[in-house]
């Protein structure tokens, strides 16, 4: 399922008042303020480690520093989570990580969210997966959304220390679907020694570094490896990248997944004869929601619902995955549903949230 798609972003933490005069920090005493900023250190690490976060992206949940149009910086996050924050300096920045805490705690107890299931349609997508790994294959996935791709190639990462994950967005491809002349494969150089270290996310200088020797260097770090590399939402890549692949898979002997909508699968994010070489070398599948059942519903549905509740509520469920946004469509409805209820979530609350929520529209873009 997509969760992503179905919860809404986490909003920024609005910025501390400039006049801490009324905030605790201000005037608690040392020993005080260490024990404060022991606590918040831990819960912010455990909400980095079990949600994933980066450094990064708990910068931005934060929001701007107070009196600055600025967000902190992911060094700053470093600094606080390693423990090494001055004391004399925490008056701004551990409120802040107090309430992004709070407000990400509150909104835990309030909802319960389907972690990742183990679905007929994600059994597929990982026997894809590791039938490439063991034949040393490059895979194509295409799909339509709401399947749960995200999630099983998130997951198949997660449980495999030796792969990656990276997704493709819009800046991977040329400004024209018609004309090469600003395609460039460097995107996609860029991401796999960003995901590899061989760069750093502040390298300025990145258009000097020739092509040539970026992909030797990346070469060189996966020859060997034996790695999967899942490149989601690829119907973003340039032909380009494909090129990329397959020497890829040829020189360092890794397999590479490309995974998008299911234009992806018929013909490549270009109809260029990249592809087709690509195509023809590759292990490959096409999903549709139709091949969603009523046990992958349920197997979501029981993580909210009481059994029996959810046996039920499945059947309803099920001509609703049909509709686009799939899996991603039903956990948004489950998620209204909670809200609805003052603990224990019946059919009847279910009903309402799919007689009251419109269904989502799916943009698929221009690429796919």
């Amino acid at each position: 399922m997509t969760q992503a798609a179905a919860v809404a972003p986490l909003a920024a933490v609005p910025p501390a008042p400039e006049n801490t005069k009324g905030d605790p920090v201000a005037t608690e005493s040392p020993e005080s303020l260490q024990q404060r900023y022991v606590a918040a250190m831990e819960r912010l690490r455990a909400y980095k480690d079990s949600n994933k976060k980066s450094k990064e992206a708990i910068a931005a949940e934060l929001g701007p520093q107070p009196g600055s149009g600025s967000n902190w910086s992911a060094s700053t996050i470093g600094v606080f989570l390693n423990g090494s924050y001055s004391i004399s300096s925490l008056g701004n920045i551990l409120p802040a990580v107090e309430r992004l805490l709070t407000s990400v705690e509150e909104r835990q107890r309030l909802i319960v969210q389907p972690v990742f299931a183990r679905t007929s349609v994600a059994r597929s997508i990982l026997t894809l997966i590791k039938r490439c790994q063991l034949f040393g294959k490059n895979g194509i996935l295409g799909v339509e959304p709401g399947v749960g791709k995200t999630e099983a190639l998130k997951h198949f990462a997660l449980t495999n220390p030796t792969s990656m994950y990276i997704r493709a967005n819009r800046t991977f491809s040329p400004t024209s679907s018609i004309s090469r002349a600003n395609s460039s494969a460097l995107p996609t150089l860029r991401s796999l020694a960003l995901a590899l270290n061989i760069i750093g996310r502040d390298e300025r200088n990145l258009q000097a570094r020739s092509q040539t020797h970026l992909y030797d260097e990346i070469v060189m770090r996966l020859c060997g490896s034996r790695r999967v590399i899942a490149f989601d939402q690829a119907h973003w890549l340039p032909i380009e990248a494909l090129d990329i692949f397959t020497t890829l898979n040829e020189d360092a002997g890794v397999s590479i997944i490309v995974a998008g909508h299911t234009g992806v699968y018929d013909r490549g994010p270009r109809d260029y004869e990249s592809y087709v070489a690509y195509h023809r070398r590759a292990l490959r599948i096409r999903i549709l929601t139709s091949a969603i059942t009523e046990a992958d519903v349920r197997l979501i549905a029981e993580q909210v619902l009481e059994v029996e509740v959810a046996r039920k509520a499945s059947r309803r469920l099920h001509e609703e995955a049909r509709k686009p946004g799939g899996l991603g469509w039903v956990v948004s409805l489950l998620q209204v549903a909670q809200t609805y209820s003052d603990g224990t979530v019946t059919l009847d609350h279910v009903e309402q949230a799919i007689k009251e929520v419109p269904p989502p529209v799916i943009v698929t873009g221009g690429a796919a």
